[in-house]
């Protein structure tokens, strides 16, 4: 449990927030607001910094494994 909670401290903190809303939000609501939910918390947080850092480090990785 604590490798867990380590794991989960080391990422990004309001894509882990918005995550965990997500996940609240559909256990009380049908499957099409749970999307639509979904989907607004995404396009809300690809105009974060968080969100920008993320997928250039994910593109720098993928550069060099090639």
């Amino acid at each position: 449990m604590r490798e867990l909670a380590t794991q989960l401290a080391a990422q990004p903190r309001q894509a882990l927030a918005a995550a965990k809303r997500a996940v609240n939000h559909a256990l009380e609501s049908s499957y099409e607001e749970a999307l639509e939910f979904e989907s607004y918390l995404q396009e809300a947080q690809a105009g974060s910094q968080e969100f920008v850092d993320g997928v250039q480090a994910f593109l720098a990785r993928r550069a060099k494994k090639r």
